[in-house]
């Protein structure tokens, strides 16, 4: 059979359609790997077996595309030699190695995807770039990762296989090109050539439809995300992505009309015309005396609310501390993370603006001023002290955070160097305990203070210290981390407790964003922005539930309320004890999330918007039998998301003190 094809095929169609084969089989190596790390979530799917198969022959579609761009101008190149009687052994081994060089690059996108892929539930697009810009920090952090020497060894091995076995198939075939293959008239490498380009550019289009080529959405058959997502390739939602970036409509998000936004958003807010700049600038008047009470933010590293027992009502809870504090506070049960990366939670909570989708605002070229907890603060007389585990040239955090109002900002350079265990800086139990010296030095001076704290214990690779009392009850390291934390959160408030300035001091513990954990029905995680927020003051608050929908945006308003200082609210957040909003919204780089008491919209901009009925854990699309609802909630978060980034495109960000 093979010789009767080696016959009956022009020379360079065989040896590339070898090179197509090789090619594609090691194209689903990568995705029976990316498979198998998924399996706890594959079990949960009814009739696995049938849908993963389609989800195969999907991946088998967009792995042709892949390959068929790789291919294209060898083959013509080649298919014109040939015409001439210029078949060349030179051209081949050289046309051989330039293909070898892409196929490579395209192993190692693969590779790169799987973890990516792990973490964050998505394939890899432009939004990498943000968190590789720091790509010394990046690549330690990756280094320590038990998982990357896996990852590592077995991209080395797929390489060396994949060249050995691609140069020891082509050498051969053309030591065989004149013994073997026939040398066909020029009519019928014609017709070869005429066919072979008509299924190299049908293949690179990935679809038959003159409307429109494969894209992402193609992909989507089924109302299961990781099926849906297991037919992608990770190169193509990367290049696509780089594509989209460079078309001028796609370098900042239009939405809707700006003006159509703004208005939207002041008639959410109940924005009155008596200040007309910024737009949504709105005095705040409580018409009683002011509570200075000190604040403590504590934002804790890809806590959801999955991990805690006070949330999901688990027997065993990794939380113990934490759930028992939420019951003598505040809690709220409906707090959403504004996007999925550590700058979009700290940017939101400290600015009370929502995530810009895939854009790195602590980066702007030029570092803006913003409202928010810092500055109002600040300004009323607060000591602003900022503290992370790491080095704060990370994403530019030290940068913004000076440029907004934080008069000090503690990182690695101000720890010893034996008490930092990874890249990742010090544990979070040494932050705490550092921070409570920083606060009594404040406290000692008679100031009113507003302390930041950002942990990193709970994000991988995970170094839990040795020699101390924590005794972890989990077997797995992402569950210990959690208990760590947990345990490093109680050895601070024993502390706090002892100190003159507790009892005047009001806590806020909250995650910057959650994380992939356990069953996960939706393109976006709902465990990825589920977090807990939990306000604490014993001598000052009376514990209480809160079920009101809102965001990180949310905290610098409420947070106001209840210190009672009058002030111009030039933020998108609201007062979660006093407003009441009907939705809660969310983006993850390049989808958007609006979540309600019965519905959950995604508006996935290279898909397709879906709407669900995530109470009742249902996976099918209903967006079609509620498109009205569907309508309300895209209009609430598209006018939010927009106005914002016109907001910090035209600087109107910031306003002067409250007169």
């Amino acid at each position: 059979m093979i010789l009767k094809l080696k016959k009956l095929l022009p020379f360079n169609i065989y040896y590339f359609a070898t090179i197509y084969l090789i090619g594609i089989l090691f194209f689903t190596a990568f995705r029976i790997i990316l498979f198998l790390t998924q399996i706890e979530q594959v079990k949960l799917i009814p009739d696995s077996t049938l849908i993963f198969f389609n989800s195969f022959l999907m991946g088998l579609r967009f792995d042709t595309v892949i390959s068929c761009y790789i291919l294209f101008f060898p083959i013509l190149i080649t298919s014109v030699l040939s015409f001439f009687k210029k078949d060349f052994d030179l051209v081949y081994k050289i046309t051989l190695w330039i293909i070898i060089l892409f196929y490579s690059i395209a192993f190692l996108i693969w590779s790169t995807d799987i973890p990516y892929f792990n973490h964050f539930f998505t394939h890899l697009t432009t939004a990498l770039f943000p968190l590789m810009n720091n790509f010394a920090f990046s690549f330690e952090m990756i280094l320590r990762e038990p998982l990357f020497l896996v990852y590592f060894f077995a991209l080395s091995g797929i390489l060396f296989f994949y060249i050995k076995i691609i140069l020891n198939f082509c050498n051969k075939l053309i030591l065989e090109k004149q013994q073997v293959f026939l040398n066909h008239e020029t009519n019928y490498l014609f017709f070869f050539f005429v066919l072979t380009s008509v299924f190299t550019i049908l293949g690179a289009r990935g679809r038959l439809d003159v409307k429109s080529p494969i894209r992402i959405g193609t992909a989507y058959t089924t109302k299961y995300p990781l099926a849906n997502q297991l037919g992608l390739s990770p190169i193509y939602t990367f290049a696509r992505s780089y594509l989209d970036d460079l078309q001028e409509i796609n370098k900042e998000y239009s939405l809707m009309n700006n003006d159509e936004a703004l208005e939207n958003v002041k008639n959410f807010l109940n924005v009155k015309s008596e200040l007309n700049y910024p737009p949504i600038a709105r005095k705040i008047n409580f018409n009683t005396d002011e509570k200075k009470y000190n604040v403590v933010l504590i934002l804790l590293e890809s806590m959801s609310t999955d991990k805690m027992g006070i949330y999901t009502n688990e027997k065993k809870s990794l939380t113990p501390f934490l759930d028992k504090i939420s019951k003598n506070g505040i809690l709220f049960s409906n707090i959403y993370s504004a996007g999925i990366h550590t700058y979009n939670g700290l940017f939101s909570t400290l600015t009370s603006m929502p995530s810009l989708m895939k854009r790195h605002t602590l980066k702007d070229s030029e570092i803006k001023e913003y409202s928010g907890l810092p500055k109002i603060l600040g300004e009323n007389g607060y000591k602003n002290n900022f503290l992370m585990t790491c080095d704060d040239q990370f994403d530019n955090m030290g940068g913004f955070l000076r440029a907004n109002n934080f008069d000090q900002v503690f990182s690695d350079d101000d720890y010893p160097a034996e008490e930092i265990l990874s890249n990742l800086g010090v544990p979070d139990h040494y932050l705490f305990n550092f921070g409570i010296s920083e606060i009594n030095k404040i406290a000692n001076n008679e100031k009113t203070f507003f302390t930041t704290f950002l942990t990193a214990s709970d994000h991988s690779p995970y170094v839990i210290p040795k020699n101390i009392s924590f005794i972890p009850t989990s077997k797995q390291e992402k569950e210990k981390a959690v208990e760590y934390v947990d345990w490093s959160l109680e050895q601070f408030f024993k502390s706090a407790e002892k100190q003159s300035w507790f009892k005047n001091t009001i806590f806020i513990i909250t995650g910057d964003h959650g994380a992939k954990w356990g069953k996960n029905n939706y393109d976006i995680p709902l465990s990825y922005h589920h977090i807990p927020l939990i306000i604490y003051s014993p001598n000052n608050i009376s514990p209480s539930k809160n079920n009101n929908f809102g965001s990180q945006m949310d905290i610098f308003p409420t947070i106001m309320g209840l210190l009672k200082i009058n002030y111009v609210n030039n933020t998108l957040g609201t007062d979660l004890i006093n407003d009441k909003k009907p939705f809660a919204y969310f983006s993850a780089d390049d989808k958007i999330g609006c979540i309600d008491e019965n519905y959950y919209y995604i508006n996935n901009l290279s898909v397709g918007e879906s709407l669900f009925e995530y109470k009742l854990n249902g996976t099918e699309n209903i967006i079609y039998q509620n498109k009205q609802v569907a309508d309300k909630m895209k209009n609430y978060a598209n006018s939010f998301i927009q106005s914002a980034q016109f907001l910090v495109n035209n600087k109107k960000t910031y306003f002067v003190k409250y007169e």
